[in-house]
């Protein structure tokens, strides 16, 4: 089986890959607005047309400079075990709680700026009318 071993200096971290319908996947990122850089050695488990599972061998971790890795691709007989396993269902349900999540807070500064407004109509209303009192006053 077709597999990518991934070592961190010396020392072996995991050999990843499944055997069949099957996608692995190593990604490094660095994502700027957070400053932070991240390995992810993960895929997805394609053999049970009914049930797709996400895999990981290493969930997102952090990277700092200097660290060194290494990726080896190699045929094995057998790859580790995954330490994490997700259905599609859960992957989904994940997602979906993330996004009410989203919207609550998204409700919550929406009311905030609602209210700034609302605040910011009346102080332009007042002054309206101050504006206008000044102006009949000095017709007089």
């Amino acid at each position: 089986m077709f597999c990518f071993e991934v070592w961190k200096g010396r020392r072996k971290l995991a050999t990843a890959g499944i055997p069949g319908q099957s996608v692995v996947s190593i990604i490094f990122s660095w994502v700027g607005r957070r400053n932070e850089a991240t390995l992810n050695v993960g895929g997805l488990d394609s053999n049970d047309t009914d049930a797709h599972e996400f895999v990981d061998w290493i969930p997102s971790t952090k990277l700092k400079a200097g660290d060194s890795y290494t990726v080896r691709v190699v045929e094995r007989e057998r790859a580790d075990v995954p330490k994490y396993r997700r259905s599609q269902r859960q992957v989904n349900r994940g997602f979906i709680d993330q996004c009410k999540r989203a919207i609550v807070r998204l409700e919550q500064q929406l009311k905030g700026q609602r209210e700034a407004l609302r605040q910011y109509e009346k102080e332009v209303r007042a002054s309206a009318r101050r504006e206008a009192a000044q102006e009949r006053r000095r017709r007089k």
